[in-house]
C-alpha cells in the first residue's frame, strides 16, 4: 500500500464511515527517540531482544521499513516532523542557530485549534522553546541549560516519561490530546545505567542505552493500557535521525548523509488493533507523518 493510501486509510479509522455514527476524535501521542538508528530496535529484525515494549507495540501496529529523516541533525529533522516541511521550507538547518518561524504551522497548532489539548516533554535543550518548537503547545515541558542529572541540558527518559503520565493524570477527559515525548537518552556519550562487562565497545553501550530507553517507553504504554486509554489513541514512535560506529568513516551523526544516520524507525498503532502487524515497504520521510 501506498504511503498516501496508508494516510488516508488512518483518516478513515480517525473519523469514522458516512454511514455509522461519528467516532469521537482520537488522541495522539507522539514519540520520538533521539539518535536511534532503525537496526536498534529488535523488530526490525537485526538485534535481538533490544526492544521489547516497541516489539509488542509493533506486533499490535504497523512497521514501516523503509522510513527516513530529513537531516541528520536533531532540532532540523523535529522541525520538519511537526511541520511536514522540508528544511529548504522552514529554514531550521543546524542546532542552535536558528528559530522556526511563527509563521510555519506545526501539528500542535493545528490540534490546539480544533479543541485538542496540546503537550511536550522534551529531553534536551537542544529542543528548547527559544527554537520555535513551543508553537500550539499549552504545555512545554524540558529541562534547565545546567542539569544535576545526566549531562548537561539534558534529563532521562524516566523523567520525561514522569511528567507525560502525571500530565496524562491530570488532563481533561472529555477532550482528545495530542502529546509528544523527546527522549534524547541514546544520544553520545553514551552512559548507560545498567552494568556493562569491562571493555565494552561504544556500540554496546549504545546499545544498553537503548534497551533501557525501551523500559521507559514500555512503563508509558503499560500507564495508557491500564486505564484504556491506549484504545482511544493513535501513537507514532520514531526517531530524529540514527548514529554511526565508524562506518563510512564517521563516528556519531551530522557531518554526513549515509543510511546509517538516515535510516530511521517508525512504528504506529492504531486503536483497536487496526492493521496489526502489518509491514510497509514504500518509502516514507518524517514530512510525510505530519
Amino acid at each position: 500500500m501506498s504511503a498516501r493510501r496508508m494516510a488516508a486509510a488512518g483518516l478513515l479509522i480517525v473519523c469514522g464511515c458516512a454511514h455509522e455514527e461519528p467516532a469521537r476524535a482520537r488522541s495522539v501521542l507522539l514519540v520520538t527517540l533521539d539518535t536511534v538508528r532503525r537496526d536498534a530496535l529488535s523488530c526490525y529484525g537485526e538485534r535481538a531482544d533490544t526492544t521489547p515494549a516497541l516489539d509488542r507495540l509493533a506486533r499490535e501496529g504497523v512497521v514501516f521499513e523503509r522510513a527516513y529523516t530529513t537531516a541528520p541533525i536533531t532540532l532540523t529533522a523535529h522541525a520538519s516532523l511537526l511541520t511536514g516541511l522540508y528544511p529548504l521550507r522552514h529554514g531550521v538547518r543546524d542546532n542552535g542557530i536558528a528559530t522556526l518561524a511563527p509563521a510555519a504551522e506545526t501539528l500542535a497548532e493545528r490540534a490546539r485549534a480544533g479543541g485538542v489539548q496540546t503537550a511536550a516533554f522534551v529531553g534536551a535543550v537542544v529542543l528548547d522553546r527559544v527554537f520555535g518548537l513551543e508553537q500550539g503547545f499549552e504545555l512545554y515541558d524540558g529541562p534547565p541549560a545546567q542539569s544535576e542529572v545526566g549531562h548537561p541540558g539534558e534529563r532521562p527518559a524516566a523523567e520525561v516519561v514522569d511528567g507525560a503520565l502525571a500530565w496524562l493524570a491530570r488532563r481533561d477527559r472529555t477532550r482528545p490530546f495530542f502529546l509528544w515525548l523527546h527522549c534524547y537518552d541514546a544520544h553520545h556519550p553514551y552512559a548507560p545505567r545498567t552494568p556493562l562487562a569491562p571493555g565494552a565497545s561504544e556500540l554496546e553501550r549504545y546499545l544498553a542505552e537503548v534497551r533501557e530507553l525501551d523500559g521507559e517507553i514500555g512503563r508509558l504504554l503499560d500507564g495508557l493500557r491500564a486505564d484504556g486509554t491506549l484504545e482511544e489513541t493513535v501513537v507514532a514512535v520514531t526517531a530524529d535521525h540514527g548514529e554511526a560506529f565508524g562506518e563510512h568513516q564517521e563516528l556519531t551523526h551530522g557531518p554526513f548523509a549515509w543510511n546509517t544516520t538516515l535510516a530511521i524507525p517508525l512504528v504506529v498503532r492504531f486503536p483497536g488493533g487496526a492493521r496489526a502487524g502489518e509491514r510497509v515497504h514504500e518509502l516514507v520521510s518524517l514530512v510525510d507523518l505530519a
